[in-house]
């Protein structure tokens, strides 16, 4: 903090932002006022001036509250929009939506942080410029005034100004490094010189000085020295002014003589005239004579050269004080890579230094280049090349993309080359952040359903029942506004994974003609990227530039109006724009809403990233933590650095009892105990300044069931409520219905597994029958399959699953053919054309395939409903088979398992460890869908068909309990069996069923009996069956929901051996 004139803090002009001028000595300084004189009140102004070394470069820029990027110019008046994304302690320096200042005396300077960047602001007034380190001493030495004989300021001294005499004014060049900051206040002039009468009244004066303050500068690399004067009061007869004077002495510690002399010591004398009662300070800045390569030390010394109150001057009031000394050292560093903000501003305002936070879009990235990071749109294939040019993005596979390559602060710094990344997989990932999902806010209005045709640019929205005026549904989708289409279906009503923003646009230029039949036709327009737009169409730019003389409006509103006043005749952009943009070709349906402005965002990117890394982390630690923001994690295979995430996938392999070591599944599960129930999202707030913030979300079921779980997570990157909302619900949903993990070892098909694949497992031990093996024998003409066990179950119009090989494209392959795309497109001068979508995505391509079952023969020989499907002539003798049966009498089918570690135990045998895959969270986390168990979460832990003959006994062995309400807040039993159409909300009775007695009379022990199979029938019909496993288990508890009466409840129990094969009744 410094003190200046008030002047100096320059109060801002309409449309000014810069305080260079301001600045200047020309502003800061005042005149020396005659010593007794009228008016002259003096007021001195602290200021604070600030460096704040933000991050690496280079950012984009600073942005206003609703996260537009503010485009800075080199002409400082055009840049004060600049001031909408610095706040200072929370407040903005100028509003974003109405356009006022906060603060009015303020400057700032800011780099973005390149590798060539300029230093910072500097200024005429040394003092001020962002180049000096300061390192500040106080004194508060008062120094007194001398006696009317030894007084040195009486009027009659001529004193030689610098720049007087040339030779003198050489001389000191030869010393001082900026002689020209010498006398830098009007009126402190300069004594080095041939002057000697005035030299030796100095002398005398500094002889006399009862007090004077000295400090030495020991430090070579100091440049010059800052001296802060104080006056406490200055005042003559009440009401003229009063002054004081001082010489401030420099040189060489060992040296008394003037340059004139052969030495290096100057005098500067000065007076600070005025009025004051309040107190006033003043800074001088006076530079130092050369260290030199001898390295001598400098002093400077500060005293009184005025007279001192006495009786004759009663009535004058004055006196001075050096209050502190500042060490300035000046270097004109750029600080390459370095984002830099400096700022000088008013003290008055603030009590205390005030905190500055910045509104930044921080450091850009290599981007794809075909991706546009404003609309997040993939234009085309990509050809495997990265834009030349940095852009900013907040999508995290590109974060990681730039984490893993960086020279400077990332792996790359230590030799990693970007060629051992697998980008393929990480735009396949990075595509998936970048869609569209509900934020699950509520707009202005309710949403609407709307269908549409395949391929057109118009969609019809129906009117709610309520309110069908077409007036209304105008209001609701005004034109130019955004309309956000979310939670689509196909043609069959099946669920898209698939959200979309377009421009509202009309086909007729009367809006309420596009009404008709309860339903508005809206046209779909492509939302314009300014920056696109104007690259594409310089015409456009043009035109918008002109009008910015007169009008001020962000370059998206004018882009939107243009397109609302012209028609597709009227320019390129126009036609191109307006011609429509149309959803994806299976969309048929979902529902409608607009973005109004002032509400919250209705869709969002799924997974955006937002991170200010601050201290020095393990390179592994950090991509984990990156890639844990898109549910990912890495690993290392074929010489890639790879990441996968949890999305839904197509399984890729099939597994059965047939094709892993020893037949043998090993299963493993979390305890109920440890099922999350309550999740704790910690994140900051976008929408509040970036404060923390708190998620909570509870599951009610699972609160029932397993009690209170909490699990608390800082979410690393998230700054939307949206996205941690999802969070929590990914996490909710994965530790409840994700709860076995299963590891077997296998042979050369491990060898294609991933970190992350999707892989079906038909488990005979699971299932009580065996629905899975290898083929024996094929028919390519008649279509048929052979199987090595037959099934004697009705299973036509089911699915079988069979090993299906098909290429895949390697990493190596997949940059080699962009390589040489390039190569070629460079000879022709023509664009590559890149890489379908459909080849990268088979590097992951399913090596399993389903077919319908059209009839079943001598029960092993199968014949497929798909007779011209090509990948059936790909089925070889040997490979595996899966058949399911999804009849509500047996349920059989594969279970599905998200691949979590390969391990290669030996040639050719790898060990496979795979986490419970419920696909349906997906659905449930992005669009609140409803989540469904996966087959182990059901309650039943053996699924069986045909059930043998009851144990036997006339009923009276079984002992039925009452039945029981089921308390909420009250600790319940562990229940075997549940019914299906259990009500959350409803009374729910349950029931204790023990059948000890009747174990005992069919000589039931742990050689016979591995367990039983209990069926509970209600009187309406309704059924469930389940397993208790182990011959001593006879008791179970049947949530059996809204039944009042046991006798309306059958029970019947089954025995099966302990090799888990049911066995005949006893």
């Amino acid at each position: 903090m410094a003190d200046y004139d008030p002047r100096g803090l320059y109060p801002l002009k309409e449309n000014q932002t810069d305080l260079v001028d301001a600045l200047s000595y020309k502003e800061v300084c005042t005149s020396v006022m005659d010593s007794y004189g009228e008016g002259g009140e003096l007021e001195s102004v602290s200021i604070y001036q600030t460096v704040d070394a933000i991050c690496e470069g280079e950012v984009a820029g600073l942005c206003d509250k609703h996260g537009n990027l503010i485009k800075l110019t080199s002409d400082p008046d055009l840049n004060e929009d600049g001031f909408k994304g610095i706040y200072l302690n929370d407040v903005p320096i100028k509003n974003t939506d109405v356009n006022s200042l906060n603060y009015n005396r303020v400057f700032a300077d800011f780099r973005t942080g390149t590798g060539r960047q300029t230093s910072l602001a500097k200024f005429q007034n040394a003092a001020l410029s962002f180049s000096n380190a300061v390192q500040a001493i106080n004194f508060n030495v008062n120094l007194p005034g001398l006696s009317e004989a030894n007084k040195f300021i009486d009027g009659s001294v001529e004193l030689l100004v610098i720049g007087d005499d040339k030779n003198e004014f050489n001389l000191a060049t030869e010393i001082y490094k900026r002689p020209e900051s010498l006398g830098y206040y009007p009126g402190n002039f300069v004594v080095y010189a041939k002057n000697t009468d005035t030299v030796n009244k100095i002398r005398k004066a500094e002889k006399a000085a009862v007090i004077t303050c000295v400090h030495t500068i020991t430090n070579d690399s100091v440049d010059s020295v800052q001296i802060e004067m104080s006056v406490p009061t200055l005042l003559y007869k009440a009401e003229k002014q009063a002054g004081v004077a001082f010489v401030v002495k420099i040189g060489y510690v060992d040296d008394d003589l003037t340059i004139d002399e052969g030495g290096s010591v100057i005098y500067t004398i000065c007076s600070i005239t005025g009025i004051t009662t309040a107190g006033y300070n003043r800074s001088h800045v006076f530079p130092l004579p050369r260290s030199g390569k001898e390295k001598r030390d400098r002093f400077v010394k500060v005293f009184r050269v005025d007279q001192e109150k006495s009786v004759a001057t009663a009535n004058l009031q004055k006196g001075l004080s050096v209050a502190t000394i500042s060490e300035i050292v000046q270097q004109n560093l750029t600080y390459p890579h370095t984002t830099l903000m400096g700022m000088i501003f008013d003290a008055r305002a603030f009590s205390q230094p005030p905190a500055r936070r910045f509104d930044l879009k921080l450091t850009k990235v290599f981007v794809p280049s075909n991706y546009n990071v404003e609309t997040k749109k993939y234009n085309g294939n990509w050809d495997g090349e990265f834009k030349p040019v940095k852009e900013w993005t907040d999508n995290p596979a590109w974060i990681f993309y730039d984490i893993a390559t960086n020279e400077r602060y990332g792996i790359g710094k230590f030799g990693f080359k970007s060629q051992y990344v697998d980008k393929w997989n990480l735009y396949s990932i990075a595509k998936y952040c970048d869609a569209f999902v509900p934020t699950g806010y509520s707009g202005k209005y309710s949403n609407l359903d709307f269908d549409c045709t395949a391929g057109s640019v118009t969609v019809n929205v129906s009117a709610p029942s309520s309110d069908t005026s077409g007036d209304n549904m105008i209001e609701r989708f005004p034109r130019g506004g955004t309309i956000c289409l979310f939670s689509t279906k196909d043609s069959d009503s099946t669920d898209l994974d698939k959200a979309f923003k377009r421009l509202i646009f009309y086909e007729k230029e009367d809006l309420l003609a596009n009404y008709s039949s309860n339903k508005l036709k809206i046209k779909l327009v492509k939302i314009p990227d300014p920056e696109e737009v104007f690259e594409k169409y310089p015409d456009i730019k043009t035109l918008f530039l002109e009008q910015q003389k007169t009008n001020i409006e962000n370059s998206y509103d004018y882009l939107v109006n243009y397109l609302k006043t012209h028609t597709g005749n009227d320019s390129d952009f126009a036609s191109d724009y307006l011609s429509g943009e149309p959803l994806d070709l299976d969309v048929r349906s979902g529902k409608a809403s607009t973005q109004f402005f002032g509400y919250k965002q209705l869709l969002e990117s799924r997974f955006r990233c937002n991170i200010f890394l601050d201290e020095r982390q393990e390179a592994y630690n950090v991509l984990n933590d990156i890639a844990a923001i898109f549910r990912g994690m890495i690993y290392w295979s074929s010489g890639y650095i790879s990441a996968s995430n949890d999305q839904a996938r197509d399984a890729v392999m099939l597994f059965t009892n047939s094709n892993v070591a020893d037949g043998q599944f090993v299963y493993s599960g979390s305890a109920a105990t440890s099922r999350t129930t309550a999740v704790t999202v910690r994140f900051n707030d976008e929408n509040d300044s970036y404060k923390p913030k708190v998620e909570y979300l509870e599951d009610p079921a699972g609160l029932r069931e397993y009690g209170y779980v909490e699990k608390e997570v800082v979410a690393l990157g998230i700054t939307s409520r949206g996205q941690a909302h999802r969070l929590a619900k990914w996490m909710l949903y994965t530790n409840q219905t994700e709860t076995d993990t299963v590891q077997f070892t296998t042979g050369q098909e491990g060898s294609y597994l991933r970190p992350g694949d999707v892989v079906k497992i038909q488990d005979k031990l699971k299932t009580s029958k065996r629905y899975g093996g290898r083929i024996v024998d094929i028919d390519y003409g008649a279509k048929t399959i052979t199987l090595d066990e037959g099934i004697q179950e009705n299973i036509v119009g089911q699915k079988i699953t069979v090993i299906v090989p098909r290429a895949n494209k390697t990493v190596r392959e997949l940059n080699q053919s962009a390589k040489s795309q390039l190569k070629i497109a460079v000879e022709n001068g023509v664009s590559p054309e890149g890489i379908p979508t459909s080849d990268v995505d088979a590097s992951r391509e399913p090596q399993i395939k389903q077919f319908t079952i059209a009839s079943v023969s001598e029960t092993n020989v199968i014949t497929i409903t798909e007779t011209t499907d090509e990948d059936f002539n790909s089925v070889l003798k040997g490979y595996v088979w899966s058949v399911q049966n999804t009849s509500s009498e047996y349920e059989i089918e594969e279970v599905e398992y998200r691949i979590v570690g390969v391990t290669e135990q030996n040639f050719a045998q790898y060990q496979v460890t795979g986490m419970m895959y419920n696909r349906s969270k997906f659905a449930a986390v992005d669009e609140s869908k409803s989540v469904e168990n996966t087959q182990q979460s059901l309650s039943t832990v053996v699924q069986v068909g045909s059930l043998p003959e009851a144990l036997t006994g006339d009923g009276t062995e079984v002992s039925v309990g009452d039945l029981v309400i089921l308390q909420p807040n009250v600790a319940a039993p562990h229940f075997d069996g549940k019914f299906s159409d259990i009500q959350q909300n409803n009374e729910n009775y349950y029931v204790e069923v023990d059948f000890q007695e009747l174990a005992n009379q069919n000589g039931v022990n742990f050689e016979n009996t591995g367990g039983y199979v209990v069926e509970v029938t209600k009187a309406s019909g309704d059924k469930v069956r389940f397993s208790l496993s182990g011959h001593d288990q006879t008791r179970a508890n049947i949530l059996v929901g809204d039944v009042k009466n046991k006798n309306d409840l059958t029970v019947e129990i089954y025995r099966f051996d302990p090799s888990f094969k049911l066995n005949v009744g006893l």
